[in-house]
């Protein structure tokens, strides 16, 4: 049979008295447990310092504040719809709106479309930078494309007109 020894490695001495020693008095083994108690949290704060060190450049790396210069196009959150219940059909973004002065602190003031000024301010967490669609030219229709759509409209023209004559009926 075999048999495994496992050794696990303490910040806190261990006292295992023989069986010809005297009892180590106790003044003197609860000072050594109150100086390896003392080491142990100087290390685990340390660890912890570290830790926090390593989180905040990590957090700093990914979130560069973003900034929006006056005339920017932006698109505005609708926080509204997510606050209720069944607005799911409603837009997630509402603009685009045009950034007319910045506040400061990540907070914007904003023109509508027509010019005028947006009666609240908007915090940059809810705007986003508004890209408009490039305008691309509808595909080339080949002639067989045009006689289906001619074909389909006649058929279509075709079963309305009967449904009419049956409704009459």
């Amino acid at each position: 049979m075999l048999s495994l020894i496992l050794t696990i490695a303490s910040p806190v001495p261990s006292y295992h008295p023989q069986e010809n020693e005297e009892e180590v008095d106790l003044d003197l083994k609860i000072q050594i447990l109150l100086a390896s108690r003392e080491k142990a949290f100087k290390a685990v704060e340390a660890n912890i310092t570290a830790a926090q060190k390593c989180q905040k450049e990590t957090y700093d790396r990914k979130h560069q504040p973003q900034v929006l210069l006056e005339g920017t196009e932006v698109l505005l959150e609708n926080t509204h719809q997510k606050q209720r219940k069944g607005g799911k059909m409603e837009q997630l973004w509402l603009g685009p709106y045009v950034i007319h002065r910045d506040l400061g602190k990540g907070l914007y003031e904003l023109k509508n479309a027509e010019g005028k000024l947006v009666k609240k301010k908007a915090n940059i967490n809810r705007l986003k930078i508004y890209t408009r669609r490039k305008e691309s030219p509808a595909p080339p229709r080949s002639q067989s494309d045009e006689t289906s759509i001619k074909q389909s409209e006649q058929k279509s023209t075709e079963l309305t007109e009967k449904n009419h004559q049956a409704v009459r009926k």
